[in-house]
């Protein structure tokens, strides 16, 4: 596993200063479009006939767009960070994770990867710290190279 929890703020570029406020102001609008029947159809069947049409590379990158709606409109209703935030994912790693053979995966070029935080509470706060068996491999590539199908 790769791991990542920083705060959404920190981890993406422009979050609170620009998206947030922008999905906010946007969010009524598209939440009077989308609750249109007509509208959802329409939109459905532009995705059914671009999966249809497009490149392999499309293909891909379809399973990303249609998760970005839900995303939205959470922004819009006032969401500001990722849940659970960073201190409540150490505190449920550290109480609750059982699985002691472990493969931590570390890219290269990922600027905010946190696999040697997640490598420390495993060692040595952990439910599963005394049985531990676990590797980590640094591998090319950045943080969205594992969307990435080839």
């Amino acid at each position: 596993m790769a791991f990542n929890n920083k705060e959404a703020s920190l981890a993406i570029p422009l979050f609170s200063p620009v998206i947030v406020p922008m999905a906010q102001s946007f969010g009524p609008v598209l939440a009077q479009l989308t609750s249109s029947p007509t509208i959802r159809r329409g939109a459905e069947i532009a995705l059914k006939q671009l999966e249809n049409l497009s490149p392999p590379l499309m293909k891909q990158v379809l399973p990303l767009v249609e998760q970005l709606p839900p995303l939205y409109f959470e922004l819009a209703n006032g969401r500001d960070d990722f849940v659970p935030r960073p201190e409540e994912t150490r505190r449920l790693i550290k109480s609750y994770y059982g699985v002691s053979r472990n493969l931590l995966v570390k890219f290269k070029d990922d600027t905010i990867d946190e696999t040697p935080v997640l490598a420390q509470i495993l060692s040595f706060e952990s439910a599963v710290s005394s049985s531990l068996d676990m590797s980590v491999r640094a591998l090319p590539g950045d943080h969205g190279l594992p969307l990435q199908q080839v």
